[in-house]
């Protein structure tokens, strides 16, 4: 069974990131620009896509990397840093400021998805 049918069988069938909920989509084709990716978020429709073509475990990989991708943004650090440097999204941050942000933000996954945490982390070891 695919991740996501898993999710949706749960009744898990979206990210909670405190300020907003995004929908997590399981569709046949994920594309932006021409360009065929495994996942993608879409931050002003709050939704996060999940190729279908792919396997279970990457499946997982891919929710988790878009997860990662809300919970960055929610620390402003996402394409907004532009204007901070010649690189997209370029983020300068100590080692230190960086590691306390995704503490927070991985407590921040957890303890408001508790569900999707298990069925992510804990449900195929």
């Amino acid at each position: 069974m695919q991740l996501i049918e898993e999710l949706r069988k749960k009744g898990v069938g979206h990210f909670n990131i405190g300020w907003a909920k995004y929908r997590i989509l399981l569709v046949p084709i994920v594309e932006l620009d021409g360009e065929e990716l495994d996942g993608l978020t879409d931050f002003s429709e709050r939704t996060i896509k999940v190729s279908a073509k792919l396997d279970h475990e990457a499946q997982r990989h891919t929710l988790v990397h878009e997860i990662w991708h809300v919970i960055l943004s929610s620390m402003w650090m996402d394409d907004r840093t532009k204007e901070y440097g010649p690189s997209s999204g370029l983020v300068h941050i100590s080692n230190e400021d960086l590691a306390e942000n995704c503490a927070r933000g991985m407590l921040l996954f957890k303890n408001l998805n508790p569900q999707l945490w298990d069925i992510i982390f804990y449900r195929h070891r």
